[in-house]
C-alpha cells in the first residue's frame, strides 16, 4: 500500500459550518437565519448586509466553533484513511477574530476524534505552506504565497457546485474518496461465476465482499 500525506479541512468537511449557523441563530436571536439557498463560499455573502453584525456577532463569540455538529460520514471516513496506514491532518484556517475560534477548534477535535487527533491538527491561515499529497477542501479555490504541493479535492457543497473541479469528495459515495487509498486484493474463491474477493488495508484487517459489489479498479487505485 502506498501512504498518504492526507490533509482534511474541518468547517464544512468535519464539522458543519451552516448547521451550526442556522441553530445559533435560532437560539441566540429567536428567528431562523435569514439564509436561503446556498451560493456562495463565505455565508455572509448569501446574506443581506443588514444582517451582516448580527452574524459576526454569532460566528466570533463564545461556543460557536466548539458546539458545531459534527458531519458523522465525515469522522468515520478519517477514522478508515488512518486505519488504513495514510498520515491523516486536519488543515483548519482559524477566522480573523480568533480569541475563542483557535481553542474550541481543539475542543471540537478532542470531544469527537479523541485526545490523539490533538496531535494532528495543523492550524494555518496558508494552506499553501503546508506539505500534504492531498487536500480534501470545500473552498473551491484554495491561493497562497506557495505553489502547493498537495492536490485539491473538493468536498462537495452546494454552495461550490458551480466550480468545476476534476475531483469532487462527498463522504456518502466511498467511491470518490477511497481513491485515494491503495488495498490489496486476492482472490480466493469462486461459485456461480461470482468471485469472493477479500480485501485488507493492512494483515490485521480483512473483509470479505462480493466482486459484483465492488470496482475492481477504480481508476486503478482501489486493488492494487
Amino acid at each position: 500500500m502506498e501512504c498518504k500525506l492526507l490533509l482534511i479541512d474541518q468547517d464544512g468537511v468535519l464539522a458543519d459550518f451552516d448547521l451550526g449557523i442556522r441553530e445559533a441563530w435560532l437560539r441566540r436571536y429567536g428567528v431562523p437565519a435569514p439564509l436561503g439557498e446556498r451560493h456562495h463560499f463565505y455565508l455572509r455573502d448569501d446574506m443581506e448586509p443588514a444582517y451582516h453584525q448580527q452574524l459576526h456577532a454569532l460566528y466570533s463569540g463564545v461556543g460557536f466553533f466548539a458546539n458545531l455538529p459534527p458531519i458523522e460520514a465525515g469522522l468515520d471516513a478519517i477514522q478508515r484513511l488512518l486505519a488504513a496506514g495514510h498520515d491523516v491532518r486536519i488543515c483548519t484556517s482559524p477566522i480573523h477574530d480568533y480569541q475563542h475560534c483557535v481553542t474550541e477548534k481543539f475542543d471540537w477535535v478532542r470531544q469527537y476524534l479523541g485526545e490523539s487527533w490533538l496531535s494532528r491538527i495543523v492550524l494555518t491561515k496558508d494552506k499553501t505552506w503546508v506539505r500534504g499529497d492531498i487536500l480534501i477542501d470545500d473552498k473551491p479555490q484554495i491561493s497562497g504565497s506557495l505553489s502547493p504541493l498537495w492536490q485539491h479535492w473538493l468536498y462537495d457543497q452546494p454552495y461550490n457546485r458551480d466550480s468545476h473541479h476534476p475531483h469532487r469528495v462527498r463522504w456518502s459515495d466511498e467511491r470518490t474518496w477511497l481513491l485515494c487509498c491503495r488495498y490489496r486484493a486476492l482472490v480466493i474463491e469462486a461459485s456461480s461465476g461470482d468471485p469472493i474477493l477479500f480485501y485488507a488495508t493492512d494483515r490485521s484487517q480483512m473483509t470479505r465482499a462480493s466482486a459484483q459489489n465492488r470496482p475492481t479498479d477504480c481508476s486503478g487505485s482501489l486493488f492494487k
